[in-house]
């Protein structure tokens, strides 16, 4: 059950508790260590359709389809995800970052085509400065986009009853920056007498 107070253990035994279930439902996520700090890992290709062509669309891409989408008006990115506990916060925070498939890394003016799909609208990338920030990871010390974390504690804390407060996370915070949360993660939870 989640407390108001989190702490790295309890981060680091949900994040272990996450990887064996992703494991099971054979998803992709990974779990890595370094200097003692546990951090877990996704990566996903995602294509974005030129928005002189047509809209801007979305669609996760497995590696077997990238020649075959080559061939249309459209950017393939390859985004890393990590879940990582802050230290100064004391919550868990998604960072990520993003490159093209020409092997650029893609700038924060670019965050906004890939993760909103009006980025045209200046309302929307207004809005994105105010939740993604570039900052240093707090264990691999390298540059990294993250959702900023001043209202995760406030979020995660009006869900009491979830029994992993990394998977309640990773739903609320994932698909604003195009993170699917695989289904099946929940039926482990419901079996515990609640909600996932």
């Amino acid at each position: 059950m989640i407390s108001l107070n989190f702490d790295e253990d309890s981060f680091n035994e949900r994040a272990k508790e996450f990887k064996k279930i992703s494991d099971e439902l054979n998803d992709t996520w990974e779990i890595n260590e370094k200097m003692g700090k546990i951090y877990l890992t996704k990566k996903q290709k995602i294509s974005i359709q030129n928005k002189k062509e047509q809209d801007s669309e979305f669609e996760e891409i497995n590696n077997e389809d990238i020649s075959a989408v080559n061939s249309t008006p459209e950017t393939i990115y390859s985004i890393e995800y990590h879940v990582v506990f802050h230290p100064s916060y004391q919550v868990p925070v998604l960072y990520f970052n993003a490159h093209s498939d020409d092997g650029r890394f893609v700038s924060l003016d670019d965050v906004s085509k890939i993760f909103v799909e009006d980025y045209e609208l200046k309302q929307y990338k207004d809005e994105i400065y105010q939740v993604i920030s570039q900052a240093d990871h707090p264990v691999l010390f390298k540059p990294f986009y993250m959702i900023h974390p001043c209202h995760i504690h406030e979020v995660l804390s009006k869900f009491p009853e979830s029994k992993n407060f990394i998977l309640t996370f990773l739903t609320i915070y994932g698909p604003s920056i195009r993170l699917k949360i695989q289904e099946g993660y929940e039926k482990f939870y419901l079996d515990k007498k609640g909600d996932a």
